[in-house]
């Protein structure tokens, strides 16, 4: 059954008919047979409606027909109460078939997506992105869909089917202030009255989307809860026109609520959160999750030579996601090599992203300013399509360079004619000379014999197929209430262990609520910063699987932690610097302070010897790890927590 709440509303409206015909006709028999007793009939009528439900009535019809004194007294009134009694007694066994169906549903649904049913999803926008979207939404969640574009009775049908519900013209923001307000008034109404839990915008404009966010996010029923907001963004410009106003009413809320005269830090609430988003952005999130960028690299130096052909948005996705993966030991080298027939465009958009005082551009390359971030980065572009003639020479050309052998391979265009030309284009003999596997990650659907094919090539170490049928992006991997749970532990656990609030008997230590308060007062790029470290957890754990006693010293080092709760955090850094008793956990984290300063740099941020500021994207510690030590020792603790953070769960 698709609609499993509309057959609980039927079971419960005919119970509530067959006990209240059951009840009158009862207490009806009862008051003639005993009259002048009202409570004890009442009681009788009670007890039979209840046997009556349970298969073993107290009062069949036939004692009821029967009695001729009774059946002679019967008036009109009486006559129709008996015979709704009649199609009671009828009803009540398929009523307590229904009620039973009901009870194992709600019994089963606690054991399998319980947390996800109790979304109530607003998704606005009418797209084929929008489309894909809702073949993969978890049947377990409600999903309202409001859009202008006109459905066809067909497309009605397969979303009723699929458990959505459609507003036709359902939103319009108007072109005056007082049907601005106006509409702003109808989101109120509707997020209140369905309990809204999450609201996607999709609409394929980007000024669209930022006008529904300005108007649902500041209606009032998101000041007395949360509501979840993600916006889709095709361009870095609207990501930041995002942030900035999301940041501004964060402030706004914190300033208001400080000047109240029961504020409390640790319980206040903003009820804001928002995650902006793009399709490609989150593919490549999942793509690395499933596939390490390391798992194919077997070189003692852990260089990364990286290959993307084809995809456009998705390619420079994977590219800035890489930084954020790649980078593990000072002198490791990272090369990123895109292959495109649109490379002007790739271009502009990484050179609008990321910033010329951290990351220079020169002769189609890319590559951060060691004087700043330990570590080499080179992304470099080359104009090829995929089916022309060339690319077998270009990708030999690329793998003779000084960067090396290819580690990882992307093949990333949309059509899967391509992508499959490419495969066997890189698999031609004098590529790979080295003999050695590399994992690849193709998009395209595919079947198992298809995928078996490819998985045979000598030089395919593992195949990854971000495919429509099975990885596409859907409403769960939007929505991922798992993701989101784990990223605000990290974050709370963070903001614990800096200022010495952890509690050495576990208390506190599985807090939901606080956990999204704490992340409901944080600023966006510190969000962001969670989200990376998140996803960097499958790098951690296979580079530092084999690092010596790395697990040992790690929990070591949590236990002390823990015990020595006395509010001197901040000093724990000093003396883990000077000390030397965690070798590893040292290096762990001069590596994780260059991980967060390239993906700092992917966000478009450089250094400022003052003082960070976010507005501006500026940040004192977008450094290297010697000029960290020297000029903000008292940040070091948020590296050295990281790795047993990840790594310990």
């Amino acid at each position: 059954m698709k609609n499993v709440n509309l057959w609980k509303k039927i079971v419960l409206v005919l119970a509530f008919i067959a006990a209240m015909a059951l009840l009158v006709g009862g207490y009806t028999y009862y008051a003639f047979l005993y009259p002048g007793d009202f409570w004890i009939n009442i009681g009788m009528a009670l007890q039979n409606c209840m046997e009556s439900l349970l298969f073993n009535p107290v009062l069949p019809i036939q004692d009821i027909i029967s009695n001729e004194a009774f059946t002679a007294n019967l008036d009109s009134g009486k006559r129709l109460i008996i015979l709704f009694y009649s199609l009671a007694m009828i009803l009540a066994p398929f009523v307590d078939i229904l009620i039973i169906f009901s009870v194992m549903d709600s019994i089963l649904h606690l054991f399998v997506g319980v947390e996800f049913k109790k979304r109530r999803i607003l998704i606005v926008g009418y797209n084929d992105k929008v489309r894909k979207v809702i073949e993969r939404k978890n049947e377990n969640g409600k999903v309202y869909l409001w859009t202008d574009y006109f459905l066809s009775t067909e497309e009605e049908r397969d979303l009723y089917f699929k458990n959505v519900i459609v507003k036709m013209n359902g939103f319009s923001l108007g072109d005056s202030p007082d049907k601005y307000e106006k509409q702003k008034s109808k989101f109120n109404k509707f997020m209140k009255r369905k309990n809204i839990t999450d609201v996607l915008l999709l609409d394929e404009s980007d000024a669209k989307n930022i006008q529904y966010y300005m108007a649902l996010s500041s209606c009032e029923v998101c000041k007395k809860r949360t509501i979840h907001f993600y916006v889709y963004d095709q361009t870095f410009d609207a990501g930041n026109m995002l942030r900035e106003y999301f940041d501004r009413k964060l402030e706004t809320s914190k300033n208001l609520a400080k000047q109240a005269e029961n504020y409390n830090k640790e319980t206040y609430n903003t009820h804001m959160d928002l995650r902006i988003f793009n399709y490609d952005q989150i593919q490549a999130e999942v793509l690395f999750d499933k596939l390490p960028l390391y798992k194919g690299n077997v070189s003692s130096g852990k260089d990364v030579h990286l290959l993307i052909v084809g995809g456009d948005s998705l390619c420079q996705y994977i590219a800035l996601h890489a930084m954020n993966q790649g980078v593990f030991a000072p002198d490791n080298k990272i090369y990123i090599d895109i292959v495109n027939d649109n490379i002007d465009e790739i271009q502009r958009d990484l050179r609008s992203r990321l910033n010329k005082d951290l990351v220079s551009y020169d002769n189609g390359e890319f590559s951060i300013k060691s004087d700043r971030i330990d570590g080499s980065l080179t992304i470099r572009l080359t104009e090829c399509g995929p089916m022309d003639p060339e690319l077998i020479s270009v990708l030999h050309n690329l793998q003779e360079s000084s960067a090396g052998a290819f580690t990882y391979l992307v093949i990333g265009s949309e059509n899967a004619d391509e992508n499959l030309h490419t495969f066997r284009s890189i698999g031609a003999d004098y590529l790979f000379a080295l003999g050695q596997g590399v994992p690849v990650a193709m998009r395209m659907s595919y079947s198992a014999e298809l995928k078996a094919y490819l998985s045979s090539y000598s030089w395919c170490k593992e195949l990854y197929l971000m495919g429509e049928d099975e990885e596409y992006i859907g409403l769960d991997q939007i929505v991922n209430l798992d993701e989101e749970a784990s990223i605000r532990t990290y974050n709370r656990t963070y903001e614990d262990m800096a200022n010495a609030r952890i509690y050495s008997s576990g208390k506190d230590a599985d807090n939901p609520e606080k956990d999204e308060i704490l992340w409901n007062m944080q600023e966006y790029y510190k969000r962001e910063v969670n989200r990376a470290l998140y996803h960097h957890r499958t790098v951690k754990n296979h580079l530092y699987s084999d690092y010596g006693n790395s697990k040992e010293e790690m929990q070591r080092f949590w236990a002390q932690t823990v015990a020595e709760n006395d509010g001197k955090a901040r000093a724990w850094s000093d003396y883990l610097l000077k000390e030397g008793e965690y070798p590893i956990l040292l290096e762990m984290a001069r590596t994780e302070h260059r991980r967060w300063s390239y993906f700092l740099a992917s966000e478009g941020w450089r250094y400022n010897p003052v003082k960070k500021d976010p507005g501006a994207r500026m940040h004192d510690c977008l450094c290297n790890w010697d000029d960290l030590v020297a000029k903000r020792p008292d940040t070091v603790i948020y590296d050295l927590i990281s790795s047993p953070l990840i790594m310990n769960g």
